[in-house]
């Protein structure tokens, strides 16, 4: 029979075997991806399929800081629409 003493040690040593591998550094590739991200999000995808815009403005009122405003500035370049926002910061600043 195992003693207890034997049973803490292996159950220890288990235990920080998991934590230093989940600690471990994966390969050096992980910050590719993020950067080819950050390269394409300055540009402005084009949509697809490509809708029909039949309007020239568009109304927001939505939460502050809900929708970047770069985010704004390529829909409006896309679409050819002028993005009115306005913004509240509060259920009751909407409701008022």
């Amino acid at each position: 029979m195992i003693s207890r003493r034997l049973w803490v040690i292996v159950s220890s040593l288990l235990i920080a075997a998991l934590v230093l591998a989940a600690c471990g550094g994966g390969g050096g590739d992980a910050a590719q991806p993020a950067e080819q991200a950050a390269d394409s999000a300055s540009a402005c995808p084009e949509p697809n399929p490509r809708m029909e815009v039949t309007s020239t403005e568009l109304n927001l009122f939505v939460w502050t800081e809900y929708i970047p405003q770069d985010t704004i500035d390529c829909f409006e370049e896309v679409y050819g629409i002028r993005v009115n926002k306005d913004e509240y910061s509060s259920n009751e600043e909407m409701y008022a």
